[in-house]
């Protein structure tokens, strides 16, 4: 995954909320790793 050239800004609100929803999931998948761990 690269840094995309900015080309609108939705595009940025797109690409802000895509990088929010990410982090997100990869923090469910650590809690459930350290839950069962």
């Amino acid at each position: 995954m690269g840094i995309p050239a900015h080309q609108s800004t939705s595009g940025e609100k797109q690409e802000i909320f895509y990088r929010l929803f990410s982090l997100l999931i990869l923090l469910q998948i650590l809690f459930i790793f350290l839950k069962s761990a």
